[in-house]
């Protein structure tokens, strides 16, 4: 957590300097391979070009007007802080040695999609977006073997994570001597880790403890944590998930923020040190345990600064909480504060290292994990320091923790019966019920309402372009604008039926008439979103009818729902799907139609009308031409008079003369789908 938030922090810093420098290279700069290299950060001898588009090709940033704003490179490594834009890096390398085969190495793992040219030619296209077995070596990072003579190298690199190239040049025998320490080091890194959590759960397991078991917690998230930082996540655990790869990062920042703040609150009892600080800590816990989950429904850039902004606040949270207590006379807190003191101090010598700021030794290169090492073991000092002060009071804090226990599975089995019957909050009032925990299977009521049936055009032939991943997160998009707009109208959603809403609304139906208009409205702008991104429109329909119904409560004991039962209900579905059929957006029947109080308020057209299996009496169906675009709406508004005599002579059997009228309708308005279906069924 500490190191995430220092790297992001001065990335910010590094390229505030970036951007104010740097004059245009408009010249390739030879980068020389001698044969006494060994190894060279090449960030201050390379060009870079920003492409905010992301749209140029190698042949534009090689040949065309794009090769004249590369920049040179400000620093050993390159690092652009959050951006939506892509990133050419050009370096030219001339071999003067006797080696013909280098390494040319990025070394940030957490890279979605990076592509090298050697000349024009596409060398490789490897990132977190695809396979590890993309890769040209099977590292972490990104290592590339190429044999340059006088050659020019073009890297290509998107990301929405942070924006780091820390692009290196490696002899062979250079490259596998470091990796190999590299790999030896964290070897002993990582079973120092594994050696404290052992330990440590062998204690929980002894004295039964939760110190330890937060403990325990803590180490196994940090060691993943920089397990998946680090890139071995991605080549040991799960190297064909890509969105594994892309999110797990912000996944587990946010599950080590939240475990810190668990292990900090119970090891310091910020409750009786710091009563109003342990406040802010508990908020801050519930915030992180969401956001870890909510991280893989945002995008890396959206995840990456909500765990950092909760990363800063929970360091600032714990170093005060340390601080409190080491006041109060805590002895335990020496423990804490040195521990998370010596992990700052190495996560600032990894981030000034990672930026070119001191130079490169084994202090600076494994500053985090001998930070993080010393750390684990002095907080298992401290535990066990801890034990010993607190060993006196167990009996009593055993007692009292088994009486608040026992209340709290109590109420939280009371909680959890009552919220498993699925009652919503909004439909208390229908049932005459102050509290959820009055609902009661069978309750019901029997009322006059309004019901609302909305559906997506097409919504299968869509869903099947789409990944589960893109479907939830389109119906998501579209449930988000559509659902405060019934609300609003006074509306309570009944139930989503994939991508349809079924929507009550008790009061009036003028609340369900303005819903669907503003529902027209917002898909318009919907619609608008979507093309900016390249995705195609969407269309809805929308029934509504006005009926008697019984509404109430059906299941069994342990699990119930609210439903209710009427033709209405169906009679709404079945005017929903006949949107298709006339090709309009919004149908309401006649019975809706009479209950309004202001109809007039409404652009009206008469629609036809259709008979319900098992009902003896046809439906009039009027549609809304409120919600439409301007143009479609004045079209049909000033063919409505045509229109409806089209209808009347339809229903009347003079079919002839209907297709008349409705001929007159197309020569106006071409695109008038309710015309050209009249027209198709008097034939």
């Amino acid at each position: 957590m500490v190191r995430r938030v220092l790297v992001i922090s001065l990335t910010i810093f590094a390229l505030a300097g970036r951007v104010q420098a740097d004059p245009v290279s408009t010249e390739e700069r030879p980068i020389i391979l001698t044969s006494d290299l060994r190894h060279r950060q090449l960030g201050r001898e390379v060009d870079v070009l920003e492409d905010a588009s992301g749209q140029l090709t190698i042949h534009d940033v090689k040949s065309g007007s794009a090769r004249l704003r590369f920049r040179p490179g400000s620093s050993d490594v390159l690092s652009f802080g959050f951006t939506h834009s892509t990133y050419w890096i050009r370096a030219r390398l001339e071999n003067r040695s006797n080696e013909n085969l280098w390494f040319l190495q990025v070394a940030f793992p957490l890279i979605d999609h990076i592509e090298l040219f050697e000349e024009e030619r596409l060398v490789s296209q490897t990132g977190t977006q695809f396979p590890f077995s993309t890769r040209d070596m099977e590292h972490r990072t990104f290592v590339y073997k190429i044999k340059p003579a006088s050659t020019t190298y073009y890297l290509r690199v998107q990301n929405e994570d942070s924006m780091q190239i820390p692009l290196a040049v490696w002899s062979p025998e250079a490259f596998h001597s470091a990796d190999h320490d590299e790999q030896m080091a964290l070897g002993a890194y990582y079973g120092i880790l594994i050696v404290m959590a052992a330990y440590n759960l062998f204690l929980f397991l002894s004295l039964r403890e939760r110190g330890y078991f937060y403990y325990v917690i803590y180490i196994t998230v940090f060691g993943f944590f920089l397990f998946s930082q680090y890139g071995f996540a991605y080549e040991y655990l799960w190297p064909n998930w890509t969105t594994l790869a892309r999110k797990m990062n912000p996944v587990l920042a946010g599950a080590l923020e939240a475990s810190t703040l668990i292990f900090t609150r119970h090891f310091l009892n910020t409750r009786a040190h710091a009563p109003r600080l342990d406040q802010v800590i508990t908020v801050l816990i519930y915030l992180a345990c969401l956001a870890s989950p909510l991280a893989l429904f945002l995008n890396l850039t959206h995840s990456a600064v909500m765990v950092v902004c909760l990363g800063l606040a929970a360091s600032k949270c714990a170093l005060v909480a340390g601080s409190l207590s080491l006041r109060a006379g805590f002895r335990p807190a020496r423990y804490y504060m040195t521990a998370f003191l010596l992990l700052i101090v190495g996560a600032v010598l990894y981030a000034l290292k990672t930026f070119g700021a001191i130079p490169v030794t084994f202090v600076s290169q494994y500053g985090m994990q001998l930070g993080s090492a010393l750390e684990v073991t002095l907080l298992s000092l401290g535990l066990a320091d801890r034990m010993n002060i607190m060993r006196r009071q167990t009996e009593t804090a055993q007692r009292q923790l088994l009486e608040e226990k026992s209340h709290s599975l109590e109420r939280q089995t009371d909680l959890t019966r009552a919220y498993a019957r699925m009652v919503p909050g909004e439909f208390l009032g229908i049932l005459g019920r102050n509290s959820i925990l009055e609902v009661k299977l069978g309750d019901s009521v029997q009322k006059t309402m309004t019901v609302l049936f909305s559906d997506i055009r097409s919504f299968t032939e869509l869903s099947e372009t789409m990944t589960p991943r893109e479907n939830f997160d389109f119906l998501n998009s579209y449930l988000r604008r559509m659902n405060p707009i019934i609300q609003r109208n006074g509306g309570s959603i009944d139930k989503y039926i994939g991508d349809a809403i079924m929507a009550l609304f008790p009061q009036s139906p003028e609340g369900a008439v303005r819903a669907a208009v503003e529902m027209q409205k917002a898909l318009h702008e919907f619609n608008l979103h979507r093309e900016e991104r390249g995705f195609r429109p969407i269309s809805i329909g929308i029934g509504i009818h006005t009926g008697n119904l019984m509404f109430g409560t059906i299941g069994g004991d342990e699990r119930m729902e609210v439903t209710v039962i009427s033709d209405a209900v169906n009679q709404a579905s079945r005017m929903e799907g006949l949107t298709k059929a006339y090709g309009v957006g919004t149908i309401i029947s006649e019975t809706t139609f009479r209950e309004l109080a202001n109809p007039q308020d409404y652009s009206l057209r008469l629609l036809g009308s259709f008979s319900m299996k098992g009902k003896s009496n046809n439906v009039t169906l009027l549609e809304i031409l409120d919600g439409l675009p301007a143009a479609e709406f004045e079209l049909r508004k000033s063919t409505r008079s045509d229109f409806e005599h089209g209808v009347f002579s339809h229903l009347n059997g003079q079919l002839e003369e209907a297709r008349s009228y409705f001929g007159k309708v197309l020569a106006v308005n071409p695109l008038d789908e309710a015309a050209k279906y009249y027209v198709s069924i008097c034939k």
